[in-house]
């Protein structure tokens, strides 16, 4: 089809024909990337002052010319089309605020419970001080319409419990910094449309009491490291992630280095290590988790720096069958004993 829009250069009015490349629930950025390249670079040509009906959702595809107002494109990170208007505005009206004057301090009450909230801007973050921790206000919790954050620039090491608790349009965490959270519970959680988590560096982490829980999309998390973790749930459990059903790509480092570690759940992650076309590293992922990156427990006292512990991982039995028996062995050989339903 043949669709007309203007005013997104000098006044001028474009035709282009993108057959079915916009629509209401039109999801791939790069087509749209690449018409709205076109007409900034001028391949796209004039057409005349024809303006036809699908003016505004063309324009909202495009994302209003101004995708990079907000200090990034919000169509990497997650945005669907059309670009909701409201929440686009009210984004701006952030970035405005704080891009020359970076919010300082406690911030914790500054968004959360923030229904106006639909794209974060791109602001520093980095002069900020208390960020989450708080079951009456932390950074975005409760903020259910946020869909879109960029990567965020938090440091230092602070507590980032309930930081993104109950964002549940968010798709995509893609970093939060160079920061080293020390407390993760409910740091992501009941976020019931993410997709997709990159590495964060939980290297000082003790806690994950939630972390990622209830995640019934999540498909990816780029990286966790393990190693200082000692509560994964209350009451003594040590079942983590909570309801991740989809989960296929899942990278562990240094597990598991306490020796007062002795069990382990992963069955809530019936599908970590099965390949896909959208994570078709997903098996290699459980390999270098359980094996790879895994903490030497018996014969090697001076990993652990203690006597010899053993750990009994249980898996589904769909992440146990992605295992050879040559893999196994050698995961039973560093000290642990898998086991399934």
């Amino acid at each position: 089809m043949i669709v007309w829009f203007g005013n997104l250069q000098n006044g001028h009015t474009y035709s282009v024909d993108v057959l079915d490349a916009y629509h209401h629930d039109f999801d791939d950025y790069k087509q749209a990337r690449t018409l709205f390249d076109g007409i900034l670079d001028g391949t796209i040509i004039p057409e005349g002052d024809l303006v036809g009906k699908d003016t505004d959702i063309l324009r909202n595809a495009i994302g209003l010319q101004s995708i990079s107002d907000l200090g990034y494109n919000i169509l990497d990170y997650g945005a669907t089309l059309p670009i909701d208007e409201d929440g686009y505005k009210y984004a701006k009206e952030i970035y405005e605020r704080y891009k020359d004057n970076p919010p300082t301090g406690d911030i914790r009450s500054l968004w959360d419970n923030d229904q106006k909230l639909v794209y974060f801007p791109n602001i520093d973050l980095s002069h900020a001080t208390s960020i989450a921790g708080s079951t009456s206000a932390s950074l975005f919790m409760n903020c259910y319409n946020l869909k879109v954050i960029p990567p965020l620039n938090l440091t230092g090491k602070v507590s980032l419990t309930y930081m993104m608790q109950g964002v549940r349009s968010l798709k995509r965490v893609d970093s939060i910094g160079d920061i080293q959270p020390t407390g993760l519970t409910n740091g992501i959680y009941s976020a019931y449309s993410l997709e997709y988590v990159g590495k964060i560096d939980t290297s000082e982490c003790t806690t994950f009491w939630g972390f990622l829980g209830n995640s019934f999309s999540l498909k990816r998390v780029e990286e966790v490291d393990v190693s200082k973790v000692t509560t994964w749930g209350s009451s003594g459990s040590t079942t983590w992630p909570g309801n991740a059903p989809v989960l296929e790509y899942l990278l562990i480092k240094n597990m598991f280095k306490l020796p007062s570690q002795t069990a382990h759940n992963f069955t809530n992650a019936p599908k970590w290590g099965i390949n896909s076309e959208e994570n078709p590293d997903a098996r290699q992922s459980l390999v270098d988790s359980l094996l790879t990156y895994s903490y030497v427990r018996v014969n090697d006292p001076d990993e652990l720096g203690t006597a010899d512990t053993t750990c009994t991982i249980t898996l589904s039995a769909n992440s146990y069958a992605q295992l050879t028996a040559s893999e196994i062995e050698a995961i039973t050989a560093k000290g642990y004993t898998l086991t399934h339903p």
